[in-house]
């Protein structure tokens, strides 16, 4: 079994990548260093899913240097002014990283036949990832519209996007800050209908059956005697 064979399924990694990310993003919330390092985070977090998904050298190869070439792009574009063209671009660039990061996981998910506790820490990892793509999404409309995001506030920073992010998706509603817009409003909405959605369905679905086999018609069942030794291989990292 060679290296990248070994790292594939490895979610619990990618978990651990994530919740680094939320801390560190978090404490080095309102400086130039902190966005960069926060990039950076997102951009390792995106390269560990698509190794733990299994992407082949050549194109982990190709994926490193898109990965950096946006990484710049992002970083730029965080330092250019309020409302500009290239905050803007900045933060669409940001998002568009997180977002590759749950559809190669969701790709590598929806390949494997048996459940197993790998595929639970995979679909943890989309939701988490989920609340990630939604604040920078957040942020980038706070960046083309000219007018406070938050009700309650006239400027925002990136940890008020994030906080509000997870408070919606895991439907908290706090309520010390709501979206002032409309369009903000209704992504909120839309977040939040996912986070639930997501929860009570995908979620409890492979934890309901973990050990369990795919036919190639998707239907699940119980997996042969001789496929035991191999699920119990399968351990989590």
């Amino acid at each position: 079994m060679d290296a990248r064979e070994r790292a594939t399924g490895r979610y619990g990694v990618v978990l651990c990548a994530i919740l680094a990310t939320l801390v560190i993003a978090a404490a080095a919330e309102g400086t130039t260093v902190g966005w960069v390092v926060t990039v950076v985070l997102v951009s390792g977090t995106l390269l560990l899913s698509l190794r733990a998904s299994g992407v082949r050298s050549r194109a982990m190869t190709l994926a490193v240097v898109v990965i950096a070439v946006l990484a710049v792009l992002a970083s730029i574009g965080q330092v250019a002014k309020p409302h500009s063209f290239a905050r803007a671009a900045g933060e669409a660039v940001f998002a568009a990283l997180i977002l590759a990061s749950p559809i190669a996981i969701v790709r590598r998910l929806a390949m494997d036949r048996r459940i197993t506790f790998q595929t639970v820490l995979g679909a943890l990892c989309v939701y988490l990832m989920v609340g990630f793509f939604f604040s920078a999404i957040f942020a980038l409309v706070g960046t083309v519209d000219t007018s406070p995001f938050f009700a309650q506030k006239d400027a925002a920073g990136s940890i008020d996007y994030l906080y509000f992010s997870f408070v919606t998706l895991t439907t908290v509603g706090y309520g010390d800050l709501s979206a002032a817009g409309n369009l903000g409003r209704m992504l909120a909405v839309t977040e939040a209908l996912i986070g639930q959605l997501y929860l009570v369905s995908v979620v409890a679905l492979v934890v309901g059956n973990i050990g369990r086999v795919r036919s190639r018609s998707g239907s699940l069942a119980h997996p042969p005697a001789e496929d035991d030794e191999a699920l119990s291989d399968q351990s989590p990292p």
